[in-house]
């Protein structure tokens, strides 16, 4: 064995990328002859060309009215300016809206949401983005500029985890109700993507300043709000908070007073079950509507049931191992050589094999299917002969111990620790 034990902690990318297909099985809610679109339920995650779904034909045991989503994630909390996890962003996706926005099964091309147009500066750093004037916040409060000022200030100077996204934004303005102009500090043409992200949803101003919210610069430690949004969303999304608690579940309802296309179903609730199995238990039994983590080794019985078809592409959710640059944190794993030898040891096949055969292997941290993304198992395959030369050469001939961090999680159905087992064989 070239590493024994597990490896180190992370900012440098190593090795394993792993885009894994996605198993979303829907039951009771709807014909079988197709997935769920956004306007039955806004409750995908942007980023998310196209997940599989499955549903069964026979009579719903849940109300019509309601809709009842497994989900093994929770999360730590329901404050855009905060969460940077699978479950926020999907209930983000559903409560609140962006500037901009990915059309339904697209990541390659951006379009409105909150913002009507915009325009971009020839130096690539003054975005002006035009709001529609149809908005309005589930209370019926206009959207204004103001609104998206508060929102952008309060995420970058809350500096919570997805705080990053905002680096490149040097100011925000609202020279009138309806425009923004977002100056960067210098071009970052990845910048619209961003601003798709659930981060950037656009929240009531008075109403979260009202519950203790701030944009200061010192949000990271005035901001008194998270605990209101919580059990409050304060957006224009087609769905308004209901509850949430955590470990349980999470409750939406329809907003009433949304400006776009009404939300077909009425309530939507997330249910937090953490194994692959109950939520399959669950599902065919009519406990549930829709399981978002089965294991690719349940899909094949659920398409011998005759009540349930079967929807299937590829997420974009990637597994990877990485490594620390430091030497005091990285130890051997900052050193170049050893990092390529990790990459060359891998049994990426054997890996991919855990997420269900129809898994690939990216060969960068771009998932396939976006633009620019190599094409899959593109990438470096293994070779052991290579793997030792590289830490002979790195004066570690015969061998290393490392440790391993993963999270206590599970990933389409299998859960980390067995990836990190596969890692160490």
């Amino acid at each position: 064995m070239l590493i024994r034990g597990t490896s180190a902690r992370s900012k440098f990318l190593i090795l394993l990328t792993l885009l894994a297909l996605m198993a979303v099985v829907v039951a009771g809610c709807a014909s079988p002859a197709a997935a769920p679109s956004s306007g039955d339920m806004v409750a995908e995650e942007a980023a998310a060309p196209d997940p599989e779904t499955a549903g069964p034909a026979d009579e719903p045991q849940a109300a019509a009215d309601t809709l009842i989503v497994a989900i093994a994630e929770d999360t730590a909390s329901l404050d855009p300016a905060r969460s940077f996890e699978t479950l926020p962003g999907i209930i983000h996706k559903a409560t609140y809206q962006t500037l901009v926005t990915f059309p339904d099964g697209s990541v390659e091309t951006i379009i409105p949401d909150l913002a009507s147009d915009w325009e971009i500066s020839e130096d690539g750093t003054v975005y002006t983005f035009t709001l529609n004037g149809d908005a309005v916040f589930a209370n019926g409060d206009p959207v204004t500029a103001e609104d998206v000022v508060f929102s952008f200030n309060r995420l970058k100077n809350i500096t919570g985890n997805p705080s990053f996204l905002a680096e490149t934004i040097a100011m925000v303005d609202a020279p009138d109700d309806a425009t923004v102009v977002l100056t960067l500090a210098q071009p970052d043409p990845a910048i619209l993507a961003k601003l798709v992200y659930d981060a950037f949803s656009v929240v009531n101003k008075a109403e979260v300043e009202a519950n203790g919210g701030t944009d200061a610069e010192d949000a990271a430690t005035a901001d008194g709000a998270e605990e209101w949004l919580n059990q409050n969303s304060a957006g224009s999304g087609p769905y308004v908070l209901e509850s949430w608690e955590p470990g349980v579940e999470t409750v939406l309802v329809r907003n009433e007073n949304y400006w776009g296309t009404p939300a077909k179903i009425d309530r939507v609730i997330f249910r937090n079950i953490a194994e692959a199995a109950t939520q399959k238990i669950q599902l065919e039994a009519g406990d549930i509507d829709i399981a978002m983590d089965l294991s690719a080794d349940q899909v094949p019985s659920l398409k011998e049931n005759s009540a349930v078809s079967v929807y299937e592409g590829l997420s974009d959710t990637l597994i990877f191992l990485k490594g620390n640059q430091d030497p005091e944190i990285g130890g051997p794993m900052s050193d170049p050589l050893v990092l390529k030898a990790v990459r060359y040891a891998l049994d990426y096949e054997g890996i991919r094999l855990l997420a269900g055969g129809q898994a690939v292997t990216p060969a960068s941290m771009l998932p396939v299917g976006f633009p620019g993304a190599y094409e899959a198992n593109s990438g470096i395959t293994r070779d052991v002969d290579q793997a030792k030369a590289l830490l002979a050469e790195a004066g570690y001939g015969d061998g290393l111990a490392v440790d391993l961090a993963y999270p206590d999680f599970t990933f389409a159905g299998v859960n980390f620790g067995t990836f990190a087992q596969k890692i160490q064989a």
